[in-house]
Formats: C-alpha cells, sequence, structure tokens
C-alpha cells in the first residue's frame, strides 16, 4: 500500500515539474510583437507614396522585403542583417516637396539613457538628416524638403553601432508643391502687342463710324 502511495506522489510530483517546464518555455519563446498596424500614422492624402517595397540594395529595381505594411514580423531590420539599409523608390511629377516617412522604434536611448539612435537619411544620394527619435516600439514621423526628380530613391540607415539601430518603414510619402505659372517676358510682350493692336482697330473703326 505504502509503494502504491508513493508511486502516486512522485508521478503527481513529476507530472507537475512537467508541466511547470513546459509553462516556462512557453513564456520564454514569445512570437515578435511587429508593429502595431491600429497606431500606424495615416498616409498624407494627395501625396505620391510608398507602402510596397519596391527596390533592393544592389537597385536592380526588385523587392528586397525591406519596408512596407505587408511585411511578416519582424519589420524592423538591424545594421548587421543583409537586408540594411532599407530603401525603396517614389514616383512623381517632380519639383520641390515634402518627403516623409513613417518609422518604427527609432529609440531614443537606443545604447544608454541619453544617447539616442542615428539612422541616416539619403535622397538621390544626398544625406538629409536623420529619423526623429522617439520612445521604444512606438512610431515617429520624419519629414524632409526636397526636390523630387520624378523617380526618386530614398535610402535608411543606421551609423550608430550594432548594438542598437534596428528600426523599419511602413511607408514614404512626397508632397510635390504645385507650380505657379509665371508668364515669360516674350509672352507678356506677344500678349501686349495683341492687346495694343485691337485698341488701334477699334480706334479706326470707332472713326470711320464718325
Amino acid at each position: 500500500m505504502k509503494r502504491h502511495w508513493l508511486r502516486g506522489v512522485l508521478l503527481g510530483a513529476s507530472l507537475a515539474l512537467l508541466l511547470a517546464g513546459g509553462v516556462a518555455v512557453a513564456q520564454d519563446v514569445r512570437p515578435s510583437q511587429g508593429w502595431d498596424p491600429a497606431s500606424m500614422p495615416g498616409i498624407p492624402a494627395g501625396t505620391y507614396y510608398t507602402d510596397t517595397d519596391n527596390e533592393d540594395n544592389a537597385l536592380s529595381g526588385n523587392p528586397d522585403n525591406d519596408m512596407g505594411v505587408a511585411l511578416p514580423p519582424p519589420q524592423d531590420f538591424c545594421p548587421e542583417d543583409e537586408e540594411m539599409p532599407i530603401e525603396f523608390r517614389i514616383s512623381s511629377p517632380g519639383g520641390e516637396a515634402t518627403l516623409t516617412i513613417a518609422a518604427w522604434d527609432i529609440d531614443e536611448d537606443t545604447i544608454a539613457p541619453g544617447i539616442p539612435e542615428e539612422d541616416a537619411v539619403y535622397f538621390n544620394g544626398a544625406y538629409l538628416g536623420n529619423l526623429v527619435n522617439g520612445p521604444d516600439e512606438t512610431w515617429t514621423v520624419s519629414t524632409f524638403s526636397v526636390t523630387a526628380t520624378g523617380n526618386d530613391l530614398v535610402r535608411a540607415v543606421a551609423v550608430g553601432p550594432e548594438e542598437g539601430g534596428c528600426f523599419g518603414i511602413a511607408w514614404g510619402a512626397l508632397d510635390v508643391a504645385e507650380e505657379e505659372f509665371v508668364p515669360e517676358p516674350g509672352t507678356l510682350m506677344l500678349l501686349g502687342s495683341g492687346l495694343v493692336g485691337l485698341a488701334g482697330y477699334a480706334g479706326l473703326r470707332w472713326r470711320a463710324r464718325e
């Protein structure tokens, strides 16, 4: 009888330990949280944009799946990843424009308190500045003044140490300013000459009636 009781105790203890171990493993193996689509900034209305990757590091015109809202987790990439830098193209009519980038997890304290993450942005090869920093795992929106050419290349790359600099980009947009019509001097001269001619013709007709 005692042996059956001891066996029951040992079996129960073993099962309890196995269950506890399974729960611990389940807690350690957590899926990537990714970014929160519900809090993602909206793309400005009336802009030329892309929220789908359309370029790779070799600039071959093929996506390498390092930006866009349709990515599987994780949506952020680190300096040591082969996808870095993050790049994409935006097609537009060209002209003076504002470039807006929605980025995820641009930490304000990536290495130590007070030391922000640095992620440089380039527009057709020209350095614009760094992405805006924010709290851990939140969205930031960065804006830059640019001159669009029609099919513009945007690159973003972490410039800090490999311990930080992991980030993601959901979309990039160009708000192109409308060009004001300014008549050329030659056009003004032709218009003025035409008006003078019409005035002269009207004067001659008036005199003929008198």
